[in-house]
């Protein structure tokens, strides 16, 4: 068995996972080197393992271009488009 998106304790059980962390970071840096000085964050729901590490690479790359973290630009919602559509 594998599982897509998931850990699992079991040695008999693969995974296959995106690095969450890394490509929030990578996203926020490429829009802060596009000039975005404000930049939100959908993170889906708060018990979401993958929204908390967007929310820790999310926070990370702006700490390292020196910008503060708003956190009322950090949303946690459901993982729809009409629960992201809420946020403008």
């Amino acid at each position: 068995m594998v599982l897509v998106n998931r850990q699992h304790v079991s040695a008999n059980v693969g995974s296959v996972r995106a690095d969450d962390a890394a490509g929030a970071s990578e996203a926020v840096r490429h829009l802060i080197q596009s000039g975005r000085r404000v930049i939100g964050l959908l993170s889906g729901p708060p018990t979401s393992r993958s929204g908390q590490e967007r929310a820790q690479g999310y926070a990370a790359a702006l700490r390292e271009a020196g910008l503060a973290l708003d956190p009322t630009l950090s949303v946690n919602c459901p993982p729809t488009s009409k629960a992201g559509g809420k946020w403008r």
